[in-house]
């Protein structure tokens, strides 16, 4: 076999392998699939016109909490994954303060076994959460 043929060979499966690649971790990151195997991480958007601080993130049964004291200037966001520990069932809130500089508690994971998944917070004039916690 020629040289020239046996790099086009080898060029074609390389493209094909890294297609193929590409393909399934986007299936996977779809699927939800790489969302159970990580630990839970929430993202939060700041959408007031106000500076608003995350507190803390927590058990909502139990003393497992973490302390976050991480401000979000109005329009970014921030991600963060709470160092919390779990033993069976239960649920995860977070703290924040709103324009006014009250704590306001929310629920950004209804029910988990394992601490995994995530959970994106969007707080306007309205706190929206969107939970995939497992």
């Amino acid at each position: 076999m020629k040289k020239k043929t046996k790099i086009g060979i080898w060029a074609a499966s390389a493209a094909a392998v890294l297609c193929l690649g590409w393909a399934g971790g986007s299936m996977l990151e779809s699927s939800g699939v790489l969302n159970y195997m990580r630990g839970f991480i929430v993202q939060v958007e700041n959408q007031t016109e106000h500076d608003i601080v995350i507190v803390e993130a927590g058990l909502v049964r139990g003393d497992s909490k973490d302390t976050i004291n991480r401000t979000i200037k109005s329009g970014e966001r921030l991600s963060f994954k709470p160092k919390l520990e779990l033993t069976g069932e239960n649920g995860i809130y977070m703290n924040h303060t709103n324009a006014s500089g009250e704590i306001v508690t929310t629920g950004v994971c209804g029910y988990t076994e394992t601490l995994s998944g995530s959970a994106k917070v969007v707080i306007g004039k309205a706190v929206s959460v969107e939970e995939n916690c497992y």
